[in-house]
């Protein structure tokens, strides 16, 4: 799993992430109903770390090189992903639209779960939920990370639907892409529209 801190030592120390220390890594048992507490923990963490370091960030918005995190490790084992990903995918699905229902206010767009999820607007939906996270006040906070965790939650089920029928190495590349994406997406973080699309 990412840890959040790992990022902010990198960025702290201007390293890639691979030249910090991970020292020993203990895998928990995660039930049900802690994916979505983790999920904001998580997030609250890592927006924070992001806006801590803002002027970093700013100096590299135009920056799409993603070679600079190190997204590039040891060759993909050559298995399936269906033997590895073991997520109730209609179980997310239900879990998503509920919270999709529940903080329909919060989105200036129609989202409805089954629906297909592409990297690209995962990537926009993250970095405009950051920008209001920036500008909201302490009481918005908590609900922006709130109204994201069920369209985190219908991406997670989205991509595992979409790799079910690749081998790891195919995963990995689409994992690639998002990482791109990504890249490409935090110059949201500067326009002055609520969402701007990457394709910009």
């Amino acid at each position: 799993a990412f840890e959040p801190w790992l990022l902010g030592i990198a960025i702290k120390e201007n390293k890639r992430v691979e030249e910090i220390s991970i020292r020993q890594k203990i895998h928990k048992p995660m039930n049900k109903g802690t994916v979505s507490d983790t999920f904001k923990i998580y997030t609250v963490t890592l927006f924070n770390q992001i806006l801590k370091h803002m002027d970093y960030i700013v100096s590299r918005l135009g920056n799409e090189d993603i070679e600079s995190i190190g997204i590039h490790g040891p060759p993909a084992p050559d298995i399936q992903m269906r033997e590895i990903v073991n997520i109730d995918y209609q179980q997310w699905i239900e879990q998503a639209r509920s919270g999709l229902e529940q903080f329909k206010e919060f989105y200036p767009f129609g989202l409805s779960p089954p629906f297909p999820f592409p990297s690209r607007q995962w990537a926009e939906i993250v970095f405009t939920s950051l920008k209001a996270y920036r500008d909201a006040d302490a009481s918005h906070k908590e609900k922006i990370v709130a109204a994201l965790t069920p369209i985190f939650q219908a991406r997670v089920a989205a991509f595992a639907k979409d790799i079910e029928g690749l081998t790891y190495a195919q995963a990995e590349r689409m994992l690639d892409e998002q990482v791109s994406y990504f890249a490409k997406a935090k110059r949201i973080l500067q326009a002055s529209s609520p969402i701007e699309s990457i394709d910009a």
